[in-house]
């Protein structure tokens, strides 16, 4: 084996910082007051991300959603042993596969964009020919898709005291279309783009979403993404957000948050999973969401639609913008 995955040096830093890098292995964290940690998220080589939040543990399998279920630890030795004994007992590995593309019509055999040229390609062409990758965003000055395409498998192998195991799991990686339309429905400009900067190119198209005003309503399907994927609802009005767990706990979520304290959305490397529908965002709340009768902590974990995620991202920026100032 390799003994570059056996390469691990962890150095504190002031405030409980801790920031460990060596070969593939890249780690980055920091203690709460508590001593617990906080976040942290790290990969080795290609295949595997291990996360921590607030004393849990999960391990991943970069580009699936293939995780083990959450552990409960209390510092930073445990998941070093942990990666340790993986090296040192079983076997990572990568190979090329037939390349599969997911749309959210289903499977095809690859994106073409060959056809588009700024300047003559119409917005008819655009609909009918990127149809397969359309996300529903509906507008005259812009076309709004998203995909996600494989190429490669990773492969485990761990074995210890008697007994052994192993899977093998395609890496998937999403993509996003962004085509802007003029007066006329030509083709002005278009770019493909990776999850993490949904916010940022989306921010254009969300500035056209209109938001529901007075008494309006509006109601979207979510996913809260925390342990496990649970269905629930969100109702966005005027004045503030009602999240309802749709599962069959003893308590679901049933909570209420007023609208000025949703400061920011982004996404989640925490709860992300490949999807050519759903994206893994964090809305971030200025109070702890417990005194709403939310989880602990100011952040929810969610998965919504990309159509959904526009609606957030203006009903963010308005809540933003809306917010009084301070006099200099």
């Amino acid at each position: 084996m390799d003994r570059r995955w056996s390469k691990l040096r962890i150095a504190q830093r002031k405030r409980g910082h801790v920031h460990a890098i060596r070969g593939d292995i890249l780690f980055h964290g920091h203690r709460d007051g508590a001593g617990e940690w906080d976040q942290l998220y790290g990969f080795v080589g290609p295949i595997l991300r291990v996360i921590l939040v607030s004393g849990r543990v999960a391990i991943q399998v970069i580009g699936s959603d293939l995780r083990l279920r959450w552990t409960k630890v209390k510092s930073i030795a445990p998941v070093a042993l942990l990666l340790l004994s993986f090296v040192f007992s079983g076997c990572i590995g990568v190979t090329r596969v037939p390349e599969r593309t997911r749309t959210p019509q289903g499977q095809v055999k690859k994106i073409d964009l060959s056809f588009l040229r700024p300047g003559e390609t119409t917005r008819a062409e655009v609909l009918e020919k990127l149809k397969p990758i359309d996300t529903s965003v509906h507008g005259d000055r812009f076309f709004l898709g998203r995909w996600d395409t494989s190429k490669w498998s990773g492969w485990a192998f761990v074995g210890g005291d008697n007994s052994a195991a192993g899977g093998a799991k395609r890496f998937w990686h999403d993509v996003n279309f962004l085509a802007e339309f003029d007066d006329k429905g030509i083709l002005k400009r278009y770019e493909a783009f990776p999850d993490k900067l949904l916010a940022e190119k989306l921010a254009p198209v969300a500035a056209e979403t209109k938001l529901p005003s007075g008494t309006d309503r509006a109601e979207m399907a979510i996913q809260f993404a925390y342990q496990g994927i649970v269905p629930g609802k969100l109702t966005l009005t005027a004045g503030s957000m009602e999240f309802i767990e749709q599962s069959k706990a003893k308590k679901p979520w049933h909570f209420t948050v007023p609208r000025g304290q949703l400061s920011a959305i982004g996404l989640s490397v925490l709860t992300a999973a490949p999807d050519p529908v759903y994206v893994s965002e964090v809305l971030h709340f200025s109070g702890n969401l417990k005194q709403f009768g939310g989880p602990r902590g100011n952040r929810l974990y969610l998965r919504v639609t990309v159509p959904d995620l526009v609606v957030l991202l203006a009903y963010s920026h308005a809540n933003i913008e809306n917010k009084p100032r301070a006099a200099n």
